[in-house]
């Protein structure tokens, strides 16, 4: 097995597999041998790299984001973010522009300053009937109040719980309400084990506190890792997004706590285009 780096960003933790030199090895064995690694090294994800398109400009890569479940997400917003981290590194920036193509589209990279990374995380979706991780039978039990505000009721556990539905390049639950770790790992089980009748590839559910008009703290219970991790890249933007729409938020720029560390949401509401920004490292394992 060819030599792997680690990385993390706001605690979330990746194992990075480079292919960009010889995608031609990438195969099953591959894969299994990676989340062999993956689970030996106790991380998140397991992100795998492949040349997507290179020119003098901008080199275009794609990640393969393999889960401990052995299954592979759609995107993951702090994986992006420490792979610009890796990318900077390796290339010392000689292209103007780097992109992670994903099935919503380009994923462009930014380097910043003091160790700080972010990652064009496109448009925040709203509606579940757009969404390819929603099933038909679910479809049709979301209440709709607003265009961006779609809510499914769930009871669970003797309590009433709304659930927005978001999806910035992976879907999400959105709950306002206040459970506990355990209640909020309980429940997080229970949509992606009992209700794939909804969700067929299961679904990421975040808890929110909004802490004052530019700041929420966001917990997410991860599909794929099936718990709840220190920091969700994607989970914290279409947070941030969602409270903006709702007013509960007034600024564009929105801070997001989670369990690893800060992240920062800048949010064009025209555009309807986020920008995730935070701290990513990346190193090599002795």
């Amino acid at each position: 097995m060819k030599t792997y780096w680690l990385g993390e960003g706001c605690r979330n933790d990746f194992v990075i597999f480079d292919l960009l030199d010889e995608p031609e090895t990438f195969s099953e064995t591959f894969l299994n041998q990676a989340h062999q690694i993956l689970m030996a090294e106790r991380r998140d994800d397991a992100l795998i790299l492949l040349p997507e398109q290179v020119s003098s400009q901008q080199f275009r890569l794609k990640m393969i984001v393999l889960e401990p479940d052995r299954s592979i997400a759609a995107f993951c917003g702090n994986g992006a973010r420490v792979v610009a981290a890796y990318l900077e590194q390796k290339y010392v920036r000689p292209f103007p522009q780097f992109f992670l193509a994903a099935h919503d589209g380009n994923h462009e990279l930014f380097f910043l300053d003091h160790g700080l990374y972010g990652v064009d995380m496109l448009a925040t979706k709203t509606n579940p009937a757009l969404s390819q991780f929603v099933s038909e039978s679910a479809r049709s039990v979301f209440e709709s109040r607003a265009h961006y505000e779609q809510v499914l009721p769930v009871r669970f556990q003797n309590k009433d719980l709304l659930c927005y539905f978001t999806e910035t390049s992976e879907p999400h639950l959105v709950l306002f309400d206040s459970l506990s770790s355990e209640e909020f790992t309980a429940f997080g089980a229970y949509v992606n084990n009992e209700r794939r009748d909804f969700f067929p590839l299961g679904i990421n559910i975040n808890q929110i506190s909004v802490l004052d008009p530019t700041t929420i703290a966001v917990q997410t219970y991860e599909r794929g890792v099936n718990r709840i991790t220190q920091a969700c890249g994607t989970g914290s933007t279409s947070s941030a997004v969602l409270c903006y729409l709702l007013g509960k938020v007034q600024s564009m720029n929105i801070h997001v706590q989670t369990s690893g560390g800060a992240l920062v949401i800048a949010y064009n509401a025209q555009q309807n285009r986020s920008v995730l920004q935070g701290p990513a490292r990346v190193w090599q394992p002795r």
